[in-house]
């Protein structure tokens, strides 16, 4: 991003969790279009702007617990707001994580009736919700009982279950939010280099790189790549919608209110 900031890159390829400046650099018509013959069949929740970008693995916002703390495993949003969690749940800052910003942006958008709303985050406030820095500082503080629960990506709280740790996770009935980390083609290239970029975008989608994914605790593009593991499967997952254009206009108008409600952390 510094590089594209002050005037070009030598990077063909991008992968980066910033969906948003992606569609900047696409409206500054930096963004080679491409879309793989693997990817056709994507729900387009995971491919953007006609082949601007697409997720090649799926990251998601959930509900962890610990296991030794938490009898009955919250099913939505709202169980996480109860005295259960009373001081013992906690949030990454969306002022330091993007997954943190995206998930809020997504929770707040006006016009979703299917989300939760500001309202939720008021009583999280009212119930003494903690802030962390990070997804992986989340982890760690409830795989040790420090925090009950946790709002966090999916891929932690599964590899750290897999290894034994007392924590466990749900996808929200109503919906989980999409954490994007799309990868795209920079139009900066010749054709050779064209045709090599393009090659490498379908060996992301390749059945064994998909696997690859799943052995790191990622939900996979190609389900067949899930089979035989606990690792779900993108038609397993409700997403809540998302409003890319509402996130980048108001990101910090959303910040703001944010900060009014929980104070500066």
């Amino acid at each position: 991003m510094y590089e594209l900031d002050a005037g070009g890159t030598d990077a063909n390829v991008l992968w980066f969790a910033d969906l948003g400046y992606m569609y900047d650099l696409d409206d500054q018509g930096l963004i080679y279009h491409y879309s793989p013959e693997s990817a056709k069949d994507l729900p387009d929740t995971y491919k953007y702007n006609d082949g601007m970008g697409h997720e090649v693995r799926a990251i998601y916002s959930v509900l962890a617990y610990n296991t030794t703390q938490i009898d009955k495993a919250p099913k939505d949003w709202d169980d996480v707001t109860t005295d259960d969690y009373k001081g013992s749940l906690a949030i990454a800052n969306p002022a330091y994580s993007g997954g943190a910003m995206t998930t809020l942006s997504v929770h707040v958008e006006p016009d979703n009736e299917s989300t939760v709303g500001w309202d939720w985050y008021q009583k999280l406030a009212d119930n003494d919700v903690k802030m962390e820095q990070s997804n992986g500082t989340l982890l760690t503080k409830v795989a040790s009982g420090e925090y009950k629960g946790a709002v966090i990506v999916d891929y932690l709280p599964r590899n750290s279950k897999n290894e034994g740790s007392p924590i466990d996770y749900v996808y929200p009935e109503s919906g989980s939010v999409l954490i994007p980390t799309p990868l795209c083609l920079m139009d900066n290239m010749s054709d050779d280099d064209k045709a090599a970029a393009e090659a490498f975008v379908n060996y992301m989608f390749d059945i064994e790189t998909q696997k690859l994914f799943v052995q790191q605790g990622y939900v996979p593009m190609i389900s067949e790549a899930a089979e035989g593991t606990e690792v779900p499967t993108i038609d397993d997952i409700k997403v809540l919608p998302m409003d890319v254009n509402y996130m980048r206009e108001n990101s910090g108008s959303m910040l703001e209110k944010f900060t009014s409600i929980f104070g500066a952390q």
